[in-house]
C-alpha cells in the first residue's frame, strides 16, 4: 500500500461539525486481523511524512502495525523537487542540516487537535509544501487506485476508485519500487520492495474496440441511402451456420453495399465486416447474432437481448440492475446468451412447462463456487420483483411480451434442488470480483480457427512495425503441448499462454513468452523462440485507438 494520509487526526471543531468515522483505526484493525489470520503474509506500507507531522512523533496506529510485522516506510520529502524555491533553499541551508529530532516536541500541533507535541523544525519542514499523494492498495492479483484516504477528517467526502485486474498491475507495482527507495532509511521497509510474480494474471477480455464502427465518410454515405433490399431467412438447426449463410447470400447479391441493417439484433453492420464474415470459412461469433440493450430510469436499468428469437430461442432479460452494476450484469447476460447459442437446443412451446427454460453452469466465482444460471418465462417471473420495477407489466404493453425470459441464478445446490430462484442483483459483489465464465469447446475451436485464418493481419502489422518502427504491440496466444505426470509430452491437454510477437521468420514467427507456464517445465517467462502458426489460438494487436482482435480486424482496413 502507498497511502498519502493514514491517520485519524482532526482539525479544530471537525468532530463536532462532521461526526467523522475513524477510518484509519478501522483500516489498521483489518490489517491486524489479516496478519493474525495469516502470519506469513507480507504487507508493505509506504506513507507520507504528514502522518507523523513531518517527523515530530511516532504515529501510534502505525506503531501497532509495525509491531505486528507490517513493514512501513515514510517517504523522505526532502528528496522531492522544491515547489517553493524561495522558501526551500534557506530551509535546506540553515535548518535541514541540524536534523529533525522525534518525540521531543514542546509545541501544540498548529493543524490538528489531540496529537503529540511537535517541534519548530517539524513545522518548518511542513512549510515546504511537499507530499506523496499516492493512494494505492494492491496485492498479487488486483490493484486499486483511489481518491480516498483512510483518515477521519475525509471520511464523509465523496470518492471514486479504479480497480485493475490485468497484467498492468505489474507496471503499477514496479512504479512503486522507486518510491520505496526514497523512504527514510530508519523505517522497517528498508527502502526496498521484493520482486513479485504477476505472470498468472490473464489479459483482460474487455479491452477490444466496439464490434461495429463507421468512419465519418461511411456515416455520410449511409445518410444518403434511399433504397434497400430486405432479405428474410428462416433459421433451422445451427443458428450460427444459418446466419453465416445469410451473410454470404447478401454479400453475393450486393457486394457494393453501403451497410447492412440487422433488424433482428437491431444494429447496423459495417460493410467491411460483412465482407470478411461472408468470405470466411469460420462461423461468426455467437455475440454477432444478438445485442444486449438497456432501458434506463433514474437509476434502474433493464437489460434485454435482441436477436435470439430468430435462432428459435427466447430473448433473455435482467431486471433490477442499476447504472453502477449494469456492466457486470451485461457480462452475465451476454455469457448466458452465448452459451444458449452454443448449446444449439431450440425451444418448443409447451403450455405444460416453462417455455425456453435452460439451466447452464456458467463458470465459477472467485471463491470457486459455481455460477449456475437459469431463465424463466417473463410473465411467471415478475412475481419476484416489485410491481413498479422498470420492465414490469406496465412496460410490456407494446413489446417484450412474447418469447422472452428473465434470468435468475441459483445460490447453492440446495437452491437448485428446491428451485429457489435468486436475482442477479443478489450476486453483484461476487460477479464484480473477476468471475470465470466458461467458453464452450465449440467456441474455443472456432476462435482458434479464426485466429489462424486471419493471421495475415498479424504478419502485416509486424512488417509495418519492423519497417516503420511503429508503436504497435502484438501478443499471440499459443496452445503448446504440456508434460503429464509421467514426464511425457501431452498433445491433447495443451496450455494456452501469451507471447509477445517479435518478427516474422518465413512462415513462422519469433516470439517472447510473457508469463510463466504451469505445465511446461522447460519454458519460462522471457524465453524467446520460433513458432509455427499451427499453434496459434488467439492474438491481439494493440494500436493507439484500442485493441484489434480476430473479430475486429476489419477496423485495420478502414
Amino acid at each position: 500500500m502507498d497511502i498519502f494520509v493514514f491517520n485519524d487526526f482532526l482539525g479544530k471543531g471537525v468532530r463536532e461539525k462532521l461526526q467523522p468515522i475513524d477510518i484509519a483505526t478501522e483500516f489498521s484493525e483489518k490489517i491486524l486481523e489479516k496478519r493474525k489470520k495469516d502470519p506469513n503474509v507480507e504487507i508493505y506500507l509506504i506513507l507520507d511524512e504528514s502522518n507523523t507531522f513531518y517527523g515530530a512523533f511516532d504515529n501510534p496506529t502505525h506503531k501497532k502495525l509495525e509491531e505486528a510485522g507490517v513493514k512501513i516506510g515514510y517517504v523522505d520529502l526532502a528528496k522531492l523537487r522544491d515547489p517553493l524555491p524561495l522558501y526551500s533553499k534557506p530551509w535546506r541551508l540553515f535548518i535541514r542540516p541540524f536534523g529533525n529530532p522525534k518525540n521531543v516536541g514542546k509545541h501544540k500541533n498548529p493543524v490538528y487537535e489531540g496529537t503529540d507535541k511537535v517541534t519548530i523544525r517539524s513545522i518548518l519542514r511542513a512549510l515546504n509544501a511537499k507530499a506523496d499523494h499516492r493512494k494505492l492498495i494492491m496485492n498479487e492479483s488486483t490493484a486499486m487506485l483511489t481518491s480516498a484516504n483512510p483518515h477521519a477528517e475525509g471520511s464523509k467526502h465523496s470518492n471514486v476508485a479504479f480497480k485493475f485486474s490485468s497484467p498492468i498491475i505489474k507496471e503499477i507495482y514496479n512504479a512503486e519500487k522507486p518510491v520505496a527507495k526514497i523512504t527514510k532509511p530508519d523505517g522497517s521497509l528498508k527502502q526496498s520492495l521484493p520482486d513479485k510474480d504477476f505472470s498468472h494474471i490473464p489479459f483482460s477480455e474487455n479491452n477490444s474496440l466496439k464490434l461495429q464502427y463507421f468512419t465519418e465518410e461511411e456515416k455520410e454515405e449511409i445518410l444518403k441511402v434511399k433504397n434497400a433490399l430486405n432479405v428474410y431467412m428462416k433459421f433451422e438447426g445451427n443458428p450460427k451456420k444459418c446466419y453465416h449463410l445469410q451473410l454470404k447470400l447478401i454479400y453475393a447479391m450486393i457486394p457494393e453495399m453501403v451497410a447492412l441493417c440487422d433488424e433482428s439484433a437491431e444494429r447496423l453492420l459495417n460493410k467491411k465486416w460483412v465482407e470478411l464474415s461472408a468470405k470466411s470459412n469460420v462461423l461468426p461469433a455467437p455475440i454477432s447474432l444478438y445485442t444486449v440493450q438497456a432501458v434506463y430510469d433514474e437509476n434502474e436499468v433493464w437489460l434485454h437481448t435482441h436477436g435470439l428469437c430468430r435462432c428459435n430461442l427466447h430473448e433473455i432479460e435482467i431486471l433490477g440492475s442499476n447504472k453502477d452494476d449494469s456492466r457486470t450484469h451485461y457480462d452475465l447476460i451476454s455469457s448466458y446468451a452465448c452459451r444458449l447459442l452454443d448449446e444449439n437446443n431450440p425451444v418448443e412451446d409447451d403450455d405444460g412447462n416453462e417455455i425456453g427454460e435452460e439451466t447452464i453452469n456458467m463458470g465459477v466465482f472467485y471463491n470457486g463456487e459455481p455460477i449456475v444460471a437459469t431463465s424463466k418465462k417473463w410473465i411467471n417471473s415478475l412475481k419476484y420483483y416489485p410491481k413498479d420495477i422498470l420492465g414490469g407489466i406496465e412496460d410490456r404493453k407494446d413489446s417484450h411480451n412474447s418469447k422472452t425470459n428473465i434470468l435468475f441464478l441459483y445460490g447453492s445446490e440446495e437452491d437448485f434442488n428446491k428451485n429457489r430462484l435468486r436475482k442477479p442483483s443478489e450476486f453483484t459483489k461476487k460477479l464484480e470480483n473477476n468471475p470465470l465464465y466458461y467458453i464452450s469447446t465449440e467456441e474455443t475451436a472456432r476462435m482458434s480457427s479464426l485466429a489462424r485464418e486471419r493471421f495475415y493481419y498479424v504478419e502485416r502489422m509486424l512488417k509495418e512495425k519492423q519497417e516503420r518502427n511503429d508503436d504497435i504491440a502484438i501478443i499471440i496466444k499459443l496452445g503448446l503441448e504440456t508434460i503429464d505426470e509421467d514426464g511425457n509430452l501431452d498433445s491433447k491437454n495443451r496450455e494456452h499462454i501469451w507471447f509477445e510477437a517479435l518478427s516474422m521468420e518465413g512462415d513462422s514467427f519469433k516470439a517472447r513468452l510473457t508469463q510463466e507456464p504451469y505445465n511446461i517445465p522447460n519454458l519460462h517467462e522471457g524465453d524467446e523462440g520460433t513458432y509455427s502458426i499451427d499453434y496459434v489460438s488467439d492474438w491481439k494487436i494493440y494500436i493507439e485507438n484500442g485493441v484489434i482482435t480476430p473479430e475486429t480486424v476489419y477496423l485495420l482496413d478502414l
